[in-house]
């Protein structure tokens, strides 16, 4: 132990200062400069040989592996002494977050959406949610977009999207149906079909929304080409049990959702007991996925809280073997979900046409607009 103080002592107290032969002191004199070195040095030396003492074993070993590293980093140099350049070295600038330092208004500049620096997500890993054997195979990153620039986002889709409220009769029963939330699509499929083929002409992706689809592909190591947008205005708004396992998505689809606003409920139930083998999804319907079966309190669930910033991965056996929902809820605020997918067919590209855009025959085909003053959706015109 003594040895160990000793080495610590001396490595600490540094070097004395070396004077080149014939070399006068300043004043002309003994007790220059050189003494001042060596005198300023002996009583480091002092300071630091009683501050060895007082170690316990484990703190002197942590010292003098530092004081070796320090060595090896920099030969030559004395242990705990820092050179006047790397002293008054200023320290490396932080990048600037280009959604912090700009103001937040109704109409978000869109060039900060195009940049999407790396600041703007988390690093974090995602939670894996797997359940029977990967019957439930979810992703879940939490706040992933950061608090700037997920305002800016909202903000941006909010002021500049045409949103829809698609209202239609239902052939077979006569039934009106008015979607409970706002909507807007966006995309295609990559068949290269003439335009003739879609009823409504689907809209090319936003560069805003298209960057923001490139992120999402390198977080989820999956392709997308079309984008669901859904405003929930407040908690009357909601999306009943679903699967999205339609033959328009081939097989096993990856499906990403982005929250942004208020935090909302989503429910996953499976479509039968876990005992239950479940068959692949038909694939001889463009139109309707397929439905549950059997008592829902029989079936496993799964249930989790949305807020915003949030993305949840929905792949593998999910969307064949699993339904989910946002529930209707007494009091929430509003919420926007887009979700990213992959479209194989010139049908699955009809069918977001008219489930979210509508059609010239439905009975409603007003656009709403974001209105800021209201603070809500008001019929209007324009968007993108």
């Amino acid at each position: 132990m003594a040895d160990l103080k000793t080495w610590l002592g001396g490595r600490s107290e540094g070097r004395p200062t070396k004077r080149r032969k014939g070399q006068d002191d300043d004043d002309g004199g003994g007790g220059g400069s050189g003494d001042d070195d060596d005198l300023g040095r002996a009583i480091k030396a002092s300071k630091l040989e009683a501050r060895v003492a007082e170690m316990d074993e484990e703190t002197m070993l942590r010292e003098a592996i530092r004081l070796s590293e320090a060595a090896v980093a920099v030969p030559g140099r004395p242990m705990g002494e820092e050179s006047a350049s790397e002293v008054n070295k200023p320290s490396p600038k932080k990048k600037v977050d280009p959604f912090q330092t700009s103001q937040l208004s109704d109409h978000t500049d869109a060039s900060l959406l195009l940049e999407w620096p790396d600041s703007s997500f988390s690093s974090k890993p995602a939670e894996m949610i797997n359940k029977l054997e990967g019957s439930l195979d979810l992703l879940y990153f939490r706040r992933w977009i950061n608090a700037h620039a997920r305002q800016h986002l909202r903000s941006w889709l909010l002021s500049n999207l045409a949103w829809h409220r698609v209202s239609y009769t239902r052939p077979s029963t006569k039934q009106r149906i008015v979607t409970p939330r706002f909507t807007a699509t966006f995309g295609r499929d990559e068949t290269g079909a003439d335009m003739a083929r879609y009823p409504v002409k689907p809209k090319e992706i936003p560069q805003v929304l298209g960057t923001l689809m490139k992120k999402v592909e390198e977080q989820t190591s999956a392709r997308y080409n079309a984008l669901i947008i859904n405003y929930y205005a407040d908690g009357t708004d909601s999306i009943s049990y679903h699967s999205d396992d339609e033959s328009f998505l081939g097989p096993l689809p990856t499906i990403a959702s982005l929250s942004l606003g208020s935090s909302r409920d989503f429910y996953l139930r499976r479509k039968a007991p876990a005992d239950v083998e479940i068959p692949p999804a038909s694939t001889k319907s463009f139109s309707m996925g397929t439905k549950g079966h059997g008592p829902a309190a029989s079936r496993p669930t799964e249930k989790m809280t949305l807020s915003d910033g949030d993305l949840v991965v929905m792949r593998g056996r999910t969307q064949n073997e699993w339904e989910h929902s946002i529930p209707k809820r007494a009091n929430a605020g509003g919420r926007i979900n887009i979700t990213f997918r992959r479209v194989m067919t010139v049908a699955g590209t009809n069918n977001f046409q008219r489930y979210n855009r509508g059609l010239p025959s439905d009975d409603d085909t007003r656009v709403y607009r974001w209105d800021s003053r209201e603070g809500r959706m008001m019929p209007g015109s324009g968007g993108l």
